[in-house]
């Protein structure tokens, strides 16, 4: 099924000239020396034109901004350009056009001029109709390319469940590998926008997303993006700013205790890395700056970092973040942890701590952040 409906984007592109200086108006006296003649413009006079990016198939945004994509679904008004990715509106989409789920389809962002970049704020899905993200697929990995990094970060938060007998009749591809047995439900967190936060900011003139494993409610359907936004510690959206402003302070270790609510709350444990059932048995206590460090420092590499954390507003202007799975062990069984930051109204910590997953169908579990250590 195809999304049905999307707001186009048009993009204008402008010219410049250079005006000639005008003749003289009358002729110089036989008496009066002749003027010097105006001198001709030079190059360096003349505007600066912005730098192309190497290859083929962009698409020119204005402002030294170009975009490609390896394939786009085809529509009468140009509904799901690659464009509309990066145009500010979440409820415009780029949609690509392969065959299957779109398992290895990539979008592109150049900048002529790079920007400083510590984040990257994801819509994944078809994020302007509920009932049609949950028809549509949507990414589950994405592979990131940020300059000369690459790594592939889950899409986490998602909520779905597990099919019913019924279903079986009609399996739900979820991975380049073959059939799972889950798909996204029609829950307003999945709405809810995706963070990536890099570490300390850097300059960064391409970024590049590949399409590695997707929920979907079918075999063939087309994978959708809504909005991606670069963010930086010149340009942070406000929905973002309080929390994105706890993870610098965490990677930098400069949180203090004006950071920290009165009444805060820890996951004490011990040691910066430890096995997943030292955390899961790790005792909750009150939060100090020494002990929000330590947790971080056992969160970051796989955690905090370098996944699409889900930002779940909560109650008061309080928001909860829940990162990816820090580990996970298996032997018939399996248990995982998630690190989970909440911040109140005025974007101090209440709580740092994990999100606990026991059992259930393997790849199909919620990676949500309510079951957590209090």
């Amino acid at each position: 099924m195809r999304p049905l409906f999307v707001l186009a984007l048009t993009v204008l592109a402008g010219g410049c000239s250079l005006l000639e200086p005008s003749a003289p108006s009358t002729a110089p006296s036989p008496t009066t020396p002749t003027p010097a003649a105006p001198a001709a413009a030079t190059p360096e006079s003349a505007p600066a034109k912005a730098a192309k990016p190497p290859g083929d198939g962009w698409t020119d945004l204005g402002g030294g901004r170009f975009v490609r994509a390896s394939s786009t679904l085809s529509s009468k008004n140009d509904l799901y350009v690659p464009a509309h990715l990066v145009d500010g509106d979440p409820k415009t989409t780029w949609v690509e056009g392969a065959s299957g789920v779109g398992q290895g389809e990539w979008i592109e962002l150049w900048l002529a001029e790079p920007r400083m970049v510590d984040a990257l704020l994801l819509r994944p899905g078809y994020v302007a109709s509920l009932p049609q993200l949950i028809k549509n697929a949507t990414p589950k990995v994405l592979g990131v390319q940020v300059g000369d990094e690459t790594f592939d970060a889950p899409v986490l938060g998602m909520a779905f469940s597990t099919t019913d007998a019924g279903l079986e009749e009609e399996p739900h591809l979820t991975d380049a590998t073959g059939i799972d047995d889950c798909r996204l439900e029609e829950d307003d967190n999945n709405l809810l926008p995706r963070l990536l936060f890099l570490g300390p900011a850097r300059p960064v003139q391409q970024v590049k997303l590949t399409i590695r494993e997707t929920y979907s409610p079918g075999k063939d359907l087309d994978t959708v993006l809504s909005e991606l936004t670069l963010v930086g510690p010149d340009d942070t959206p406000a929905e973002v700013a309080p929390l994105l402003t706890v993870l610098r302070a965490l990677d930098a270790e400069t949180v203090d205790g004006a950071r920290i609510a009165p009444d805060a709350r820890v996951a004490l444990l011990g040691e910066p890395r430890v096995t997943l059932m030292e955390r899961w048995k790790g005792s909750v206590g009150s939060a100090t700056p020494e002990s929000i460090l330590t947790f971080a420092k056992a969160s970051n590499a796989g955690g905090l970092q370098r996944a699409f954390g889900a930002v779940e507003p909560l109650a008061d202007g309080s928001v909860r973040f829940t990162g990816g799975a820090i580990a996970g062990d298996g032997d018939g069984e399996w248990i995982e942890a998630y690190p989970v930051l909440e911040l109140d109204g005025e974007g101090r910590i209440t709580l740092a701590t994990d999100a606990i997953r026991f059992d259930g169908a393997p790849g199909c579990h919620r990676t949500w952040g309510t079951d957590v250590q209090r």
